[in-house]
Protein backbone atom coordinates (compact mmCIF):
# COMPACT_ATOMS: atom_id res chain seq x y z
CA UNK A 1 0.00 0.00 0.00
CA UNK A 2 2.83 2.39 0.77
CA UNK A 3 4.44 1.71 -2.62
CA UNK A 4 1.11 2.28 -4.36
CA UNK A 5 0.57 5.50 -2.42
CA UNK A 6 4.08 6.67 -3.35
CA UNK A 7 3.38 5.96 -7.03
CA UNK A 8 0.09 7.88 -6.87
CA UNK A 9 1.91 10.76 -5.15
CA UNK A 10 4.35 10.86 -8.07
CA UNK A 11 1.40 11.12 -10.45
CA UNK A 12 0.03 14.04 -8.42
CA UNK A 13 3.45 15.68 -8.67
CA UNK A 14 2.95 15.77 -12.44
CA UNK A 15 -0.81 16.42 -12.47
CA UNK A 16 -2.30 17.52 -9.12
CA UNK A 17 -5.81 17.08 -10.52
CA UNK A 18 -5.46 13.48 -11.68
CA UNK A 19 -8.78 11.80 -10.96
CA UNK A 20 -7.51 8.22 -10.72
CA UNK A 21 -4.60 9.15 -8.44
CA UNK A 22 -6.96 10.79 -5.93
CA UNK A 23 -9.25 7.77 -6.07
CA UNK A 24 -6.32 5.38 -5.59
CA UNK A 25 -4.92 7.40 -2.68
CA UNK A 26 -8.36 7.46 -1.07
CA UNK A 27 -8.39 3.66 -1.25
CA UNK A 28 -4.78 3.24 -0.03
CA UNK A 29 -5.10 5.58 2.93
CA UNK A 30 -8.48 4.14 3.86
CA UNK A 31 -6.88 0.71 4.20
CA UNK A 32 -3.80 2.09 5.96
CA UNK A 33 -5.99 3.88 8.50
CA UNK A 34 -8.52 1.11 9.05
CA UNK A 35 -7.38 0.71 12.68
CA UNK A 36 -7.92 4.40 13.49
CA UNK A 37 -10.72 5.29 15.90
CA UNK A 38 -13.60 7.11 14.21
CA UNK A 39 -14.69 10.54 15.43
CA UNK A 40 -18.20 10.48 16.83
CA UNK A 41 -18.29 14.01 18.23
CA UNK A 42 -19.96 16.97 16.52
CA UNK A 43 -18.04 18.76 13.78
CA UNK A 44 -19.11 21.85 11.87
CA UNK A 45 -17.70 20.86 8.50
CA UNK A 46 -16.58 24.36 7.55
CA UNK A 47 -13.43 25.48 5.78
CA UNK A 48 -12.42 27.43 8.88
CA UNK A 49 -12.67 24.29 10.98
CA UNK A 50 -10.74 22.26 8.40
CA UNK A 51 -7.91 24.82 8.37
CA UNK A 52 -7.84 24.92 12.18
CA UNK A 53 -7.70 21.13 12.46
CA UNK A 54 -4.92 20.91 9.86
CA UNK A 55 -2.94 23.36 11.98
CA UNK A 56 -3.51 21.20 15.07
CA UNK A 57 -2.42 18.09 13.18
CA UNK A 58 0.79 19.72 12.02
CA UNK A 59 1.80 21.24 15.38
CA UNK A 60 0.42 18.88 18.04
CA UNK A 61 1.81 15.98 20.02
CA UNK A 62 1.09 12.42 18.87
CA UNK A 63 -2.15 12.11 20.87
CA UNK A 64 -3.27 15.61 19.82
CA UNK A 65 -2.48 14.75 16.19
CA UNK A 66 -4.54 11.56 16.40
CA UNK A 67 -7.51 13.41 17.90
CA UNK A 68 -7.30 16.33 15.46
CA UNK A 69 -6.83 14.03 12.47
CA UNK A 70 -9.88 12.02 13.47
CA UNK A 71 -11.95 15.21 13.75
CA UNK A 72 -10.45 16.47 10.49
CA UNK A 73 -11.60 13.39 8.58
CA UNK A 74 -15.14 13.86 9.89
CA UNK A 75 -15.07 17.61 9.13
CA UNK A 76 -13.88 17.06 5.55
CA UNK A 77 -16.57 14.42 5.00
CA UNK A 78 -19.25 16.76 6.34
CA UNK A 79 -17.89 19.61 4.22
CA UNK A 80 -18.17 17.42 1.13
CA UNK A 81 -21.84 16.69 1.82
CA UNK A 82 -22.75 20.37 1.88
CA UNK A 83 -23.86 22.15 -1.30
CA UNK A 84 -21.13 24.10 -3.12
CA UNK A 85 -20.66 27.71 -2.07
CA UNK A 86 -19.30 30.11 -4.69
CA UNK A 87 -18.08 32.49 -1.98
CA UNK A 88 -15.95 29.81 -0.31
CA UNK A 89 -14.30 27.53 -2.88
CA UNK A 90 -13.02 24.25 -1.46
CA UNK A 91 -10.30 23.29 -3.92
CA UNK A 92 -7.37 25.37 -2.67
CA UNK A 93 -7.92 24.66 1.06
CA UNK A 94 -8.26 20.93 0.37
CA UNK A 95 -5.10 20.89 -1.76
CA UNK A 96 -3.20 22.74 0.97
CA UNK A 97 -4.54 20.29 3.56
CA UNK A 98 -3.44 17.36 1.39
CA UNK A 99 0.12 18.63 1.18
CA UNK A 100 0.40 19.37 4.90
CA UNK A 101 -1.18 16.06 5.91
CA UNK A 102 1.05 14.16 3.50
CA UNK A 103 4.15 15.67 5.14
CA UNK A 104 2.77 15.00 8.63
CA UNK A 105 1.98 11.39 7.67
CA UNK A 106 5.47 10.81 6.31
CA UNK A 107 7.15 12.14 9.47
CA UNK A 108 4.83 10.51 12.04
CA UNK A 109 6.15 7.53 14.02
CA UNK A 110 3.26 6.89 16.44
CA UNK A 111 1.04 4.13 14.96
CA UNK A 112 -2.23 5.54 16.34
CA UNK A 113 -1.53 9.02 15.02
CA UNK A 114 -0.32 7.59 11.70
CA UNK A 115 -3.57 5.60 11.28
CA UNK A 116 -5.66 8.70 12.11
CA UNK A 117 -3.63 10.75 9.62
CA UNK A 118 -4.21 8.07 6.98
CA UNK A 119 -7.97 8.29 7.50
CA UNK A 120 -7.84 12.09 7.28
CA UNK A 121 -5.83 11.82 4.05
CA UNK A 122 -8.38 9.33 2.73
CA UNK A 123 -11.18 11.84 3.38
CA UNK A 124 -9.26 14.67 1.71
CA UNK A 125 -8.50 12.58 -1.38
CA UNK A 126 -12.12 11.41 -1.57
CA UNK A 127 -13.35 15.01 -1.59
CA UNK A 128 -10.72 16.10 -4.13
CA UNK A 129 -11.79 13.19 -6.35
CA UNK A 130 -15.40 14.35 -6.05
CA UNK A 131 -14.41 17.91 -6.99
CA UNK A 132 -12.49 16.82 -10.10
CA UNK A 133 -14.95 14.17 -11.27
CA UNK A 134 -17.00 15.34 -14.24
CA UNK A 135 -20.75 15.61 -13.83
CA UNK A 136 -21.93 12.56 -15.77
CA UNK A 137 -25.63 13.42 -15.55
CA UNK A 138 -25.09 16.88 -17.05
CA UNK A 139 -22.93 15.42 -19.80
CA UNK A 140 -25.46 12.75 -20.76
CA UNK A 141 -28.34 15.26 -20.76
CA UNK A 142 -26.37 17.63 -22.99
CA UNK A 143 -25.38 14.82 -25.34
CA UNK A 144 -28.98 13.60 -25.58
CA UNK A 145 -30.27 17.10 -26.43
CA UNK A 146 -27.59 17.60 -29.08
CA UNK A 147 -28.23 14.20 -30.67
CA UNK A 148 -31.99 14.89 -30.80
CA UNK A 149 -31.38 18.13 -32.71
CA UNK A 150 -28.75 16.74 -35.11
CA UNK A 151 -29.85 13.45 -36.71
CA UNK A 152 -26.68 13.10 -38.86
CA UNK A 153 -24.44 13.48 -35.82
CA UNK A 154 -26.67 11.05 -33.93
CA UNK A 155 -26.30 8.43 -36.67
CA UNK A 156 -22.53 8.94 -36.86
CA UNK A 157 -22.20 8.54 -33.08
CA UNK A 158 -23.81 5.10 -32.96
CA UNK A 159 -21.67 2.08 -32.09
CA UNK A 160 -22.12 0.63 -35.57
CA UNK A 161 -22.57 3.17 -38.33
CA UNK A 162 -24.14 2.07 -41.60
CA UNK A 163 -24.06 4.69 -44.31
CA UNK A 164 -26.56 4.17 -47.14
CA UNK A 165 -24.74 3.68 -50.46
CA UNK A 166 -27.80 3.44 -52.72
CA UNK A 167 -29.32 6.78 -51.85
CA UNK A 168 -30.42 9.18 -54.61
CA UNK A 169 -27.48 11.23 -55.85
CA UNK A 170 -24.83 8.76 -54.63
CA UNK A 171 -21.78 8.62 -56.93
CA UNK A 172 -21.71 5.73 -59.41
CA UNK A 173 -25.49 5.15 -59.49
CA UNK A 174 -27.31 5.55 -62.77
CA UNK A 175 -30.61 7.44 -62.69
Amino acid sequence: LLKAAAAYQQVLGVDPEDLLAHYGLNQCYSLLGAAAPQEDGPVAGTLVEVRQLVGEVVSGTASQKADAASKLGAAVTKLGRQPPDATAPRLKPLQEARLKLQDAYASESDPTAKAALAMALSSVHRELHALFKPDELARSATTRKYREGHPAANAAAEAIVIYPTNRPGAPGLTP
